[in-house]
């Protein structure tokens, strides 16, 4: 596009998105763009796993993708770098945007498990526990020493969402890793899985999430 139009984030983004819409759709004639296209290449990013992450992408994220796409050609409109918007008047079927469904299966989890290098144990314990639970990201971050009896092999979970207790029993993995995060605590009446730097504060959600 020609001058400085569009914001540096804009641009980052566009270039991030190019590959995607490089490796679905093709390197092809804008004239030989088609709705079904559009249509398709939006089944196949809900159905794809990033590597980095382990997850598909977001509805928002798609819908992102594709408005980005459409704003594009209108400003290649706009500057008379082609004649028409083979976009213009596309939406997308939310139906095919289907809920995400990350789940693992078996082998997949003793990859993940087994993924973690030395110094990153801390988080191989969070993460154990966080499957082992069935609990909330947030819900682990904030688990507290209290909150485990090793007598009646319980653990209490302080549910944000409904700002309610749920009391579960402990299998034999999931006593494991809560005694060896005991066994290691600077704190033992503090966090569970706490922030490395602070054990007063938990492990925040950004480094969950990388």
């Amino acid at each position: 596009l020609k001058g400085n139009v569009l914001s540096e984030s804009v641009k980052y983004s566009v270039g991030y998105y190019l590959k995607h819409w490089l490796r679905l759709l093709g390197d092809k004639d804008y004239r030989e763009l088609k709705k079904v296209d559009i249509q398709d290449y939006v089944i196949a990013r809900t159905a794809e796993v990033s590597a980095r992450t382990k997850k598909a992408p977001s509805k928002a994220g798609i819908l992102r993708e594709v408005a980005l796409l459409k704003a594009c050609f209108g400003c290649a409109v706009e500057f008379e770098l082609i004649p028409f918007n083979p976009l213009a008047s596309f939406k997308i079927d939310r139906a095919t945007l289907s809920k995400r469904t990350d789940v693992f299966e078996k082998p997949e989890l003793v990859k993940f498990f087994d993924s973690f290098s030395k110094p990153d144990q801390h988080y191989h314990g969070y993460f154990r526990c966080l499957y082992l639970t069935g609990s909330r990201v947030s819900e682990i971050l904030t688990l507290n020493f209290t909150g485990i009896n090793f007598v009646r092999n319980e653990v209490t979970i302080y549910q944000h969402k409904t700002k309610n207790f749920k009391t579960l029993p402990m299998s034999p993995e999931l006593r494991d890793v809560l005694e060896t995060a005991y066994k290691n605590a600077k704190d033992r009446s503090g966090l569970v899985f706490p922030n490395q730097q602070e054990i007063a504060k938990p492990i925040r959600k950004e480094i969950i999430g990388r």
